[in-house]
């Protein structure tokens, strides 16, 4: 299932493409997911799923408004910019490769799946994975090459373990 990288709305794209700070785009609000995780949920026409970075996406939507371009009106949302298909997602059919950490990944052994975002760098003996320390999520999305996951009650991933990791670039 894919994932949203930003905190915002999950959307179906042909719902909001006349969006525009004069002529903003109403949404019914339709659910919301704040733990990585959602219930199966289901996006109907015309309506928006509440999200934030990493949740799963509910079936029915192509796209994650940054919560920056709407306008959230208790039981809707109005949307004021476009955001075309595949936008703010993380999709589940990505490429893979596998890497090897630089260094150890520090769990939280919570009940969910965490994301880790990172760079890649080549060495003589593979590829390594390297996390990104931004303690911004939207500075690390836009300067990562890739993300591996950290499944639910990990405590720590080891340097040098070799893992998946999905290209995002």
């Amino acid at each position: 299932m894919d994932a949203s990288l930003k905190d915002g709305y999950a959307v179906r794209a042909e719902d909001i493409t006349d969006a525009t700070p004069e002529h903003p785009i109403r949404l019914k609000l339709s659910g919301a997911s704040s733990d990585g995780m959602n219930n199966g949920s289901v996006l109907k026409p015309g309506s928006a799923f509440r999200i934030c970075t990493v949740a799963r996406t509910p079936r029915g939507s192509n796209a994650v408004v940054s919560e920056e371009f709407t306008i959230n009106q208790g039981d809707h949302v109005s949307v004021i910019r476009y955001t075309e298909p595949g936008r703010n997602i993380l999709a589940s059919g990505l490429p893979r490769i596998f890497v090897k950490l630089s260094k150890p990944v520090q769990g939280r052994q919570a009940d969910w799946t965490e994301f880790v975002f990172g760079r890649f760098e080549e060495k003589e003996d593979g590829t390594f994975f390297q996390p990104l320390e931004i303690p911004s999520r939207l500075q690390a999305v836009a300067n990562a090459e890739g993300i591996i996951a950290i499944l639910e009650g990990v405590d720590q991933i080891p340097s040098g373990a070799c893992i998946p990791a999905q290209l995002l670039i």
